[in-house]
């Protein structure tokens, strides 16, 4: 018999992937020739590695999506898991006779012990677009490279006090900046600084931008040893013109989804969506608590595209409604503003200087003169100057 390879790649989160798995151990038990490769991911490991799967095998490979996939000797297309399953009962009789429910526990012990890695932490956020349902996004963090920079934002995810009673914290802020295929920025703060008080050093460059769904920090002005609390996640791989000038020390492992549709998001020209992007809620993430929380979220975000399924019109008719709501809000601000000026012209015409009038006293006209008034030897033209000096000294007393 001929060698036979199977590649079994899927999600980490993904029961179907442990279903595939116990089908594939039947296989190679049964067949010796059978050799497989088991490749697990996170989130945006798996979108990063379809993506190049599609791109160098094409065919059937363009048009799957979701997770598992299953191929033969590196090339030959076999599907999901529906697909594989029948291959295997149909070239090895195997039947799955196992309850679902066990691969599902499955799955839940091989991700306690992912988020039980001692040089890692985990921090989550949930994201919310527009009036949509929140994604909760997961971060791990390279606490065994940048340890200060991870500590920095695991409180900041928290909350914390500053030495000015300040309550500081990512919770209630936006994703405030997007830049499509690069990335999206968040954690402008109003008020408050680093856990540190101030802006820190660049601890290392030894994480490259080399995946999607890569966490960084931002600085001022793209200046050395000016991080702060902004921060940043990659929406592609490689950018290498950010490797060695922005500090890595972290990755999206779950909900990098709500990224991509922050992405597809109309920019203004300052990079700002047109959408509110709110951080909703954050901390310190435990999987066992944060479990029913996620699984909640997700519930409601399903329904939610169902209904947009079915009468799609109702999200844009939505957007429509905003766009109009933001327009009278312009309109009323542009009318109190041209009240103000008009006021203010009003009032400033009131406060005007008259323009100097003449004085009656000048005038030849306005002085009445007789030759009654004219002394020895005066003329008139004499006289007219003594009466305006004379008019002039008793404005002075």
């Amino acid at each position: 018999m001929k060698n036979l390879s199977i590649t079994l790649a899927g999600r980490k989160d993904d029961p179907y992937f442990f279903q595939c798995k116990a089908a594939l151990s039947f296989i190679k038990a049964k067949d010796p020739y059978v050799s497989s490769t088991e490749l697990a991911f996170f989130e945006t490991e798996w979108e990063q590695y379809l993506h190049q799967l599609q791109k160098t095998h094409g065919g059937f490979f363009l048009g799957h999506q979701s997770s598992p996939l299953v191929f033969l000797n590196d090339s030959e297309y076999i599907g999901g898991a529906a697909e594989f399953l029948t291959f295997a009962d149909d070239r090895y009789d195997y039947r799955d006779a196992a309850d679902f429910a066990s691969y599902v526990r499955s799955c839940d012990e091989a991700l306690r012990k992912v988020y039980e890695n001692p040089y890692r932490k985990y921090c989550y956020m949930d994201v919310r677009l527009g009036k949509r349902v929140p994604v909760t996004v997961v971060f791990e963090l390279y606490c065994d490279v940048a340890p200060a920079t991870c500590h920095n934002f695991i409180e900041l995810c928290k909350g914390f006090t500053d030495h000015k009673d300040r309550k500081v914290g990512y919770d209630g802020s936006k994703l405030h900046r997007v830049v499509p295929q690069v990335f999206v920025q968040g954690g402008k703060i109003k008020k408050g600084s680093s856990v540190y008080g101030k802006e820190f050093a660049d601890e290392s460059f030894s994480v490259k931008h080399d995946t999607v769904g890569t966490l960084g920090m931002a600085k001022r002005a793209n200046l050395s040893n000016t991080n702060e609390v902004q921060f940043y996640v990659t929406l592609t791989a490689p950018l290498s013109f950010m490797d060695k000038k922005y500090v890595a020390f972290g990755r999206v492992v779950q909900g990098f989804r709500v990224f991509r549709r922050i992405e597809e998001l109309k920019g203004r020209p300052n990079q700002k969506p047109d959408k509110k992007c709110k951080i909703v809620e954050c901390g310190e993430y435990d999987y066992d608590l944060m479990k029913p929380h996620i699984e909640a979220l997700e519930k409601e975000e399903r329904e939610e595209l169902e209904k947009l399924k079915e009468n799609p019109e109702s999200d844009e008719e939505s957007d429509k409604e905003k766009d109009k709501k933001k327009d009278k809000k312009k309109d009323k601000k542009k009318k109190k503003k041209d009240k103000k000026k008009k006021k203010h012209k009003k009032h400033d015409s009131s406060n005007e200087e008259e323009p100097p009038q003449e004085d009656k006293a000048t005038t030849e006209k306005d002085i009445a003169v007789s030759y009654t008034h004219l002394r020895a030897h005066e003329t008139r033209h004499d006289l007219v100057c003594r009466l305006l000096l004379e008019k002039k000294k008793k404005k002075k007393k």
